[in-house]
């Protein structure tokens, strides 16, 4: 006897993300756990919001086999904690990165921060440049986390001209001494399309916070026990920039701000012989400007005591 093995497509829609009216989905399509990035809009993908599908959409998925440019902010925890091995091991995996860079097209900025935020260097493809920025991260002081990656955000959207965004923040300590939280820092980053990648030096971090900031962003959390990992962490992060966070991302527009939670259904038809769906959720905006007023039309109508009336609307 003999058996055909079918292969199995499988999609994970990762995030929905609300840049009204344009709703962005981004996933990953795999076929015996093999990715692809190589589809047919119309063929292969049709989307539902509330069980209504979507006619018009783009799609955009990354070509891995092309190197995308950069630009990125390196934001660094120069706290009093990080001093000895955190300072050292900090200052190599930046030079790490650097490293990765093309020095004509990829850019960066460097930040660090303690009781208050410093733009140590603005975004700048000079590499000797971001080398010597790096090597001069002190440590001392307090940690403000959040008002750090904040200023990274703002930095990138400021500055940064390629079409691989992203921020890179690495802590090994709970925010003490921030105005902003992690919520405006996920809004912000959401609104202007950029990546927020998070590492946590040691055991003393916000875990939940930081984990949480870069799922919702599209970047990665990685923790890191001791600063001898952070090099590895760091090339890893290049990696993955470089070839398109390896996500791909349709947009749609919606309509409709009531304010209402909406579903929306990826579905992969018939892609390696299969087929496979996901779905995520997100909330519209309540803009009562938008409303348009119905006339309501209830029409006369006769009963008997006693009996059961249907009165159309």
């Amino acid at each position: 006897m003999s058996a055909n093995a079918h292969a199995q497509a499988d999609i994970t829609l990762k995030r929905a993300v609300n840049n009204w009216p344009t709703i962005e989905l981004y996933f990953t399509v795999s076929c015996d756990g093999d990715p692809r990035y190589f589809f047919n809009k119309d063929d292969d993908f049709a989307i539902y919001e509330n069980g209504v599908e979507i006619g018009e959409f783009t799609l955009w998925c990354p070509d891995p086999r092309q190197r995308c440019a950069i630009s990125v902010a390196l934001v660094f925890d120069a706290s009093g904690s990080m001093g000895g091995a955190g300072n050292a091991g900090a200052k190599a995996a930046g030079r790490a990165f650097i490293d990765q860079m093309d020095g004509i097209q990829d850019e960066a900025a460097l930040i660090w921060f303690n009781s208050s935020v410093n733009l140590e260097l603005s975004t700048t493809t000079n590499k000797a440049a971001l080398y010597a920025a790096v090597d001069a991260l002190p440590a001392s002081g307090a940690t403000a986390v959040w008002d750090g990656i904040y200023e990274g955000v703002q930095e990138v959207i400021a500055t940064g001209s390629n079409p691989c965004r992203a921020v890179i923040a690495m802590t090994d300590g709970g925010d003490n001494s921030s105005r902003r939280t992690p919520p405006e820092i996920i809004a912000l980053a959401n609104r202007n399309r950029i990546r927020v990648f998070t590492v946590g030096l040691g055991g003393g971090v916000q875990e939940a916070q930081l984990q949480t900031i870069a799922d919702l962003t599209g970047g990665r959390y990685y923790r890191s026990p001791s600063p001898d990992q952070l090099v590895s962490i760091y090339e890893e992060i290049s990696t993955i920039i470089f070839k398109g966070f390896l996500e791909c991302v349709i947009t749609y527009q919606a309509n409709c701000a009531d304010g209402g939670i909406r579903s929306v259904e990826l579905q992969l038809t018939d892609y390696c012989n299969s087929s496979d769906s996901d779905t995520r959720t997100y909330r519209a905006p309540k803009d009562t400007t938008t409303f348009e007023v119905v006339t309501f039309d209830i029409p006369e109508v006769s009963a008997t005591g006693g009996s059961t009336v249907s009165v159309p609307l």
